[in-house]
């Protein structure tokens, strides 16, 4: 995750107190009422978080300065210092992994908010969630397509309209705190049965360095052209939800099913809890066709229809790539590639809206792979 803006706020106008130690106060964003947030209010921070974040993009991508791995959740004492400071400072300092960008280049950004909602109010403060756009035009990809990323953020605003809290619920938030389930919310009650192969006989895969180009074990089970169209049907939906399907709160691979049938993929109708049966429609889902470890089980174990690939850099436009985060069992991520370019495959996913998010820039999270042949 080096490098999104989205990692922190961290520009030397805005400061984040900590509960804990509270080292300075915090810097108040505008005025709210007493006891709760008027929606001008709401609006008025959001438009200062905006700020901020554009400020950050400035910073990591325009100047071209050394990146590195950081998370203001797990670094409060640092909120004083600037964005630029930062970048500037050494792994050894931070006490995390640093890595400079030698891949992509990004010639532009935005950041937009795109919605708010009041979470909660108490006598304390109010939590609001802004969900955040950031559209990069970089240079690897064609005038006409960008990397887009939609992360919700989640604000706790004290009742004078002072922030004293921010989390970024962006990848690195979700594989750390282990809130992507390998399941809908709707059916988590299932589990692994040990009994069942499955991702536990599989090792996954490799990210480094970038493999030779040779051709691959594993046979593609899709034309060039019905790939064509996995990935036509992942960039049209990637920010945004088809109304002819269902809808989901973690919609990861509900989302890459989509992009799979419109490829061609076909439905084997049948029990909806059984790992051998994929379907999916505005009424009804297979638990494969919406929870990341079944489809794992239905893909490559009963179907067949996928194949292991040695390293995450073999997957071409259509292939899918999952993960599971450290400590899990089950599969916690699906993701379908979209592009691949010099050696790099971009990835499409929904839960966080996403379209063209180059690998490298999500190579440093803490999971394991596992690249599929589609």
């Amino acid at each position: 995750m080096a490098a999104v803006a989205s990692s922190a706020l961290l520009v030397s106008s805005l400061h984040v107190a900590n509960a804990a130690s509270a080292p300075e106060p915090a810097i108040e964003a505008p005025q709210g009422k007493s006891n709760s947030l008027d929606v001008g209010t709401v609006k008025d921070i959001g438009g200062f978080l905006e700020d901020q974040l554009q400020a950050v993009e400035g910073v990591t991508w325009e100047e071209k300065a050394t990146t590195k791995k950081f998370s203001d959740r797990h670094f409060p004492e640092l909120m004083s210092r600037s964005a630029k400071q930062l970048n500037l400072m050494s792994a050894k300092n931070l006490g995390v992994q640093q890595e400079t960008i030698d891949v992509v280049n990004v010639n532009s950004s935005e950041v937009v908010v795109e919605n708010s909602e009041v979470l909660s109010e108490t006598n304390e403060g109010t939590k609001v969630e802004y969900l955040v756009r950031f559209t990069r035009d970089i240079a690897e990809l064609s005038d006409a397509e960008d990397w887009s990323e939609l992360i919700p953020y989640e604000l706790t605003i004290d009742a004078t309209g002072t922030i004293r809290d921010i989390v970024a619920k962006d990848d690195e938030y979700l594989t750390t705190e282990a809130t992507m389930q390998s399941l809908t919310s709707e059916e988590e009650e299932i589990e692994v049965d040990p009994t069942v192969p499955g991702s536990e006989n599989d090792s996954g895969t490799s990210v480094s360095p970038l493999p030779p180009n040779v051709g691959e074990m594993a046979v593609a089970k899709l034309s060039a052209s019905n790939k064509k169209k996995v990935v036509n049907y992942a960039t049209k939906w990637a920010k945004s939800y088809n109304p002819a399907y269902r809808k989901y709160g973690n919609d990861c691979t509900n989302f890459v099913s989509q992009a799979l049938y419109a490829g061609g993929w076909k439905h084997v109708n049948g029990y909806y809890k059984s790992d051998a049966k994929w379907y999916g429609n505005s009424s009804f889902t297979s638990w494969t066709w919406s929870g990341a470890e079944n489809f794992y089980r239905f893909a490559r174990n009963e179907s067949k229809r996928a194949s292991r690939l040695g390293s995450v850099y073999s997957l071409v436009p259509g292939d899918v790539l999952q993960y599971k985060s450290a400590g899990q069992k089950n599969m916690s991520h699906t993701m379908v590639t979209t592009k691949k370019i010099n050696g790099v495959p971009y990835l499409s996913y929904h839960t966080n809206s996403t379209l063209n998010k180059p690998f490298t820039q999500m190579k440093s999270l803490k999971v394991t792979w596992f690249a599929h042949r589609i």
